[in-house]
């Protein structure tokens, strides 16, 4: 079995996430848009049933509830730029279609990143 690791040359990086003392000091300095962040917040957790997809509706697993700032920072990041995307969007009169380019636009970049990683790949397992 090959190690997708040999393919990746560089370590992994572990990017601290925003914690509860980040916000505290962003709402310090920006409570409006803290307060207009976390209320979008909430709406983009029903949205996406956060709650199931972190077992916190299962009482008998006891889970602790999982908030923003417990997640690592890569979700974070998406979580804020999908923020940045719709506020954008809003704010400016951007509608609805372009909204929905620019997410295709990503997910056609996802699966160009996947298309180059499997010819790598290929081209390692062929070198074994």
């Amino acid at each position: 079995m090959f190690s997708l690791r040999a393919i990746i040359t560089k370590p992994y990086i572990m990017i601290q996430n925003l914690s509860k003392e980040n916000f505290n000091e962003l709402h310090d300095a920006y409570p409006g848009a803290v307060e207009f962040f976390m209320q979008w917040f909430e709406e983009y957790k029903n949205e996406v049933n956060w709650e199931g997809l972190f077992g916190n509706n299962v009482e008998h697993l006891h889970a602790p509830i999982v908030r923003f700032d417990d997640i690592p920072f890569e979700m974070q990041n998406g979580i804020i730029a999908r923020f940045e995307l719709e506020l954008f969007n809003n704010s400016f009169g951007k509608g609805k279609d372009e909204y929905v380019a620019i997410a295709e636009q990503y997910k056609s970049q996802i699966v160009k990143l996947f298309a180059e990683l499997d010819e790598q790949i290929i081209k390692f397992k062929q070198k074994l």
